[in-house]
């Protein structure tokens, strides 16, 4: 089957602005432009933003620090992470990271599929009811760790 995928561009400050619980996304590359293999999003947020420990089924997650620092906890592990570090997050391992200073990172999501579920949680009309936001990301095989 042969791929016929059109070139994007993007210039800074574009793409489909998302409010996750504390995350700002932005679509920079939608599963739509990659035929499902890969989703990439830009975070831009305050210190404090974050998310909670989880894991995921299907999804490998690559975190870039564009500007900014943040403390990852991966597999057990927790550690800083500082402008131009890159953290790997694999399916099925739990992780979580939270903004020391104002932060921005870009996240390449393989396969594609993370910004349906940003997309429904962004629309929900009251994201501070955390059951509602789990059971949408129990729907996409991402589960909070408790």
């Amino acid at each position: 089957m042969q791929m016929n995928l059109s070139p994007k561009v993007l210039k800074k400050g574009e793409g489909e602005l998302l409010k996750v619980l504390q995350d700002n996304i932005t679509v920079k590359v939608d599963g739509r432009d990659t035929y499902g293999q890969f989703t990439v999003v830009e975070t831009n947020n305050e210190v404090g933003a974050g998310v909670p420990p989880h894991y995921h089924e299907r999804e490998d997650e690559c975190f870039y620090i564009i500007e900014g620092e943040a403390e990852f906890t991966v597999g057990g592990e927790t550690f800083t992470a500082k402008t131009g570090d890159t953290v790997f997050g694999p399916r099925n391992v739990p992780h979580s990271y939270r903004f020391l200073k104002p932060t921005k990172m870009l996240t390449t999501i393989s396969p594609a599929g993370f910004e349906r579920m940003f997309r429904e949680v962004h629309n929900m009309e009251d994201q501070s009811d955390y059951g509602a936001v789990e059971r949408i990301f129990n729907n996409y095989g991402v589960y909070l760790v408790r």
